[in-house]
């Protein structure tokens, strides 16, 4: 896996976010190393069905993995 250069991580609002067309979608996170426990992945509705929330899993799977974080998902 390979990290997106799109999407970039605003650690300050604890979130991984992507533009596309004017909008953002975004993965909601809590971070205490070791873990990254993700809470929440929102993809606007006029982005849905593009992949963009897969992309979005991919990059943050390859992040953690890079960064040596356990992933603990709590989102829906």
């Amino acid at each position: 896996m390979t990290i997106d250069p799109e999407i970039t991580d605003n650690a300050e609002a604890h979130r991984y976010e992507l533009p596309v067309d004017g909008q953002v979608a975004v993965v909601t996170y809590n971070l205490s190393p070791p873990n990254l426990m993700i809470t929440e992945t929102l993809v606007p509705q006029a982005l849905e069905g593009r992949g963009i929330a897969s992309r979005l899993a991919r990059h943050v799977v390859a992040d953690a993995r890079a960064r040596g974080l356990l992933i603990l998902p709590v989102c829906p």
